[in-house]
């Protein structure tokens, strides 16, 4: 099979190019084999990797802490906009570029009362300490020390950018902007958990500025609840709807570039995101966003770490409650069920359709439209089609228990590539 590229997909071609273009980058073929002499897997016998011929040394790979959000309760009754006045002028007075937002602990605004969520932008941990310190002072805060005000959430990101020394043209580096995005959605894989919940799953939206701040346009989902045809044989399966939905090919829509790639919500501890980042939030509050240059364009992931209830920090899982948890935080340890790459495996080239299902969906085809997410679905689906009905004609081969990566194999180099990243965080992040 000769090297295979993927339209990428926009609702508006960007100007100055034609569809024809615009391709992903190129993928091969090769069968599997255990890397590093390690034992082969059962479930890959047979199966071949399909790879992306890619130079990940031609980017950029940075991480930051893009926001930092506290819980502060005070003895008296305050107004918000009184205390973001109060920390603003801190901040100033410290020199740092931070910026702040001050609100209730629903996040409205215009608040009135004892409980506040403090969020700094661009924050740095120093001056962040300090600056929770000289608030716990002048507000009376009970607390025995600064670093025992909890965190209530945290928002990592990283961002791929083409290095800039290579003679590239305008149009060659968005190009490769372009592709990275559309490497990071096609082969992340959220852990299940933060997926299964309701309207958790991988979907794309589009935000738009608006007279009253930023809007976003109704989500399109990457594997869409989709019901079977009345005496089809999957309808007739007695399959739940997840997995009913994941046997069909009008299922699986692959997303727009310029539009936000979403895992979880906001209304959950997890929220992640992939963009085209062109401009930048700068007032929460108002819903104002403001171009960026050209030169500091990229492709970002980001994760939002929310807190599961009002006065607690962020997941537990990941060992951070009070600011001085992040005190020599290891952020890489964010990476694994937040930002897990992988390379899917097909059944020869993947583009045979499913004996037995009467669907046009194959292997290949939820790889195209859903990345390694829709295709981890249809062959869990499959697995339990083969395990609880007799509908397919080669159940036998769908039998097999599937682990955690299911047929997918890890994707070293990307994987390795943000552990780097997280890891010069941390030693930016240090006191």
């Amino acid at each position: 099979m000769s090297p295979t590229t993927f339209p990428l997909k926009f609702r508006n071609i960007p100007p100055g190019f034609t569809s024809d273009s615009l391709v992903s980058v190129p993928y091969t073929l090769a069968k599997y084999s255990a890397a590093n002499g390690r034992k082969s897997q059962p479930v890959l016998a047979g199966r071949n990797v399909f790879a992306p011929s890619i130079n990940l040394n031609e980017y950029n790979c940075t991480a930051v802490v893009d926001w930092l959000e506290v819980a502060m309760e005070t003895p008296a009754n305050h107004q918000a906009v009184n205390i973001y006045r109060y920390l603003n002028n801190e901040l100033r007075d410290l020199g740092s570029p931070s910026t702040v937002h001050v609100s209730g602990p629903e996040r409205e605004a215009g608040y009135k009362g004892r409980l506040f969520l403090v969020r700094i932008q661009q924050p740095r941990l120093r001056s962040a300490l300090m600056l929770f310190d000289r608030a716990a002072k002048y507000y009376n805060v009970d607390v025995p020390h600064v670093g025992f005000l909890k965190v209530r959430g945290i928002e990592v990101s990283i961002d791929f950018k083409a290095r800039a020394n290579q003679d590239l043209s305008s149009d060659e580096r968005n190009l490769k902007r372009w592709q990275i995005q559309d490497l990071l959605w096609r082969h992340l894989r959220v852990e299940p958990r933060f997926t299964q919940r309701e309207n958790c799953s991988p979907r794309f939206v589009q935000i738009r500025q608006s007279p009253s701040g930023l809007k976003r346009a109704g989500a399109s989902f990457v594997v869409r609840q989709t019901s079977p045809k009345p005496g089809s044989a999957i309808s007739l399966a007695g399959l739940d709807a997840h997995s009913s939905s994941s046997l069909m090919l009008a299922a699986y829509h692959q997303p727009h570039l310029d539009m936000t790639y979403y895992v979880g919500s906001n209304q959950e501890s997890v929220l992640l995101r992939i963009m085209d980042k062109c401009s930048d939030r700068r007032d929460p509050s108002r819903g104002t966003r403001v171009a960026l240059p050209e030169e500091d364009w990229r492709a970002r992931i980001e994760v939002s770490l929310l807190a599961e209830d009002k006065t607690t920090g962020v997941p537990a899982a990941l060992g951070v409650d009070t600011l001085r948890d992040l005190i020599g935080f290891r952020f890489r340890d964010i990476r694994k069920p937040m930002f897990e790459f992988f390379v899917p495996t097909f059944d020869g080239d993947g583009t045979a359709a499913i004996p037995g299902l009467g669907t046009k969906v194959s292997e290949y085809e939820a790889f195209r439209r859903g990345g390694v997410y829709g295709l981890d679905r249809l062959l869990r689906s499959l697995h339990v089609t083969a395990t609880q009905t007799d509908l397919l004609a080669d159940g036998h081969l769908h039998a097999h228990p599937l682990g955690k990566k299911g047929k997918l194999v890890s994707y070293v180099d990307l994987n390795s590539k943000l552990d780097r990243a997280l890891k010069a965080l941390e030693k930016r992040w240090a006191l």
